[in-house]
């Protein structure tokens, strides 16, 4: 049985840099805020979804919106463990890392460079919890359009349109507002939405607004390997088999379905064709984690000691070599040979 899934966190992407504050004007200069990433995490089981999704933001101001597009009546809360959950997944399912160092003459020009120590990063990016949740169901577009009108926003034509055509489909929308003392940088606290649904879909014509490309990882948690193009898999596997276990406070969102994927993009590109985005069964439930080659070039050229040890084996050898055949032959003429 095929359990198809999309997740709609890059929605609100384009949809929050469209969004702003009335108060600037619907000719005032654009929004200058972005956001460059998103994690999700989309468990699907015995007919509802839940989403739990995560946003990076950077230099968005205070009351800006993030709007999630969803097919039916969702139950809404904030994730109480905050990003650990997306912490957690990223250590148990990340790559292996693998290098491999090559001997050469002069490193190549773009050649890959040893890589930099890992240090802790001392600025962790601020968790950003102080937000609103409002609910607009069952009317559509009017229903978003009156609530932005009531509030002092103005949004585009182009917002218009694709609000239209979710009201066509039914679907209802949550909005996420930053308050007026939130940080304009950090990540969203995760956000959880539960909603009954056979498919989800990703509805990729926004993806025809100018919007910056986005990083995105997505976790899909089904009751069998998936696959989500164009997103590249990074890990698969049964969720009893993650190395590390997750913690006891995790376990409620990670047991709801035994088989776990990974999927990855480092730059989901807005313009992408597809009408839709949508996950469905893998051929096989085969183990998978990604293997992630770094080659180091280590220039020659550059290691005049090493070098000079090299050359100074190779004559010992020769002399060794020399004086032991000088030897053999003198023996040989004091000793004739007796048979």
């Amino acid at each position: 049985m095929t359990h198809a899934f999309t997740y709609c966190a890059l929605i609100c992407l384009i949809l929050s840099g469209l969004l702003l504050p009335a108060f600037a004007g619907a000719d005032g200069p654009p929004l200058q805020g972005h956001i460059p990433a998103a994690r999700v995490v989309i468990t699907h089981a015995e007919g509802y979804q839940e989403t739990i999704t995560s946003l990076r933001l950077d230099d968005l101001p205070a009351q800006s919106l993030v709007v999630f597009p969803v097919p039916n009546q969702p139950e809404v809360d904030q994730l109480p463990a905050g990003t650990e959950l997306f912490t957690y997944l990223e250590e148990a399912t990340r790559p292996v890392e693998e290098v491999v160092e090559r001997l050469v003459w002069e490193r190549t020009p773009g050649s890959t460079a040893p890589p930099p120590a890992v240090t802790a990063d001392p600025h962790e990016p601020k968790l950003l919890d102080d937000y609103e949740i409002t609910l607009l169901p069952g009317t559509g577009r009017r229903t978003l359009a009156t609530w932005l009108e009531t509030h002092n926003y103005a949004f585009s034509a182009d917002v218009q349109s694709i609000l239209d055509a979710y009201s066509e489909q039914g679907w209802q929308f949550v909005v996420v507002q930053l308050t007026d003392n939130a940080a304009a940088d950090g990540i969203l606290a995760p956000l959880r939405m539960r909603f009954a649904t056979n498919e989800i879909i990703y509805p990729l014509p926004l993806s025809s607004l100018d919007y910056q490309p986005v990083a995105v990882r997505v976790y899909v948690l089904a009751y069998q390997r998936m696959l989500m193009e164009p997103l590249e898999t990074v890990y698969a596997g049964p969720v009893a088999q993650l190395d590390p276990s997750p913690p006891a406070n995790l376990a409620p969102q990670l047991t709801q379905a035994p088989y776990l994927t990974t999927f990855h993009a480092t730059a989901l590109d807005p313009q992408n064709p597809q009408p839709h985005l949508v996950a469905h069964a893998a051929p096989t439930n085969n183990s998978y984690r990604k293997v992630v080659t770094t080659y180091i070039e280590i220039p020659l050229r550059q290691q005049s000691g090493i070098l000079l040890a090299l050359f100074c084996l190779v004559v010992m050898n020769l002399v060794t070599v020399t004086v032991a055949m000088s030897f053999k032959r003198r023996f040989e003429a004091i000793s004739p040979d007796r048979g």
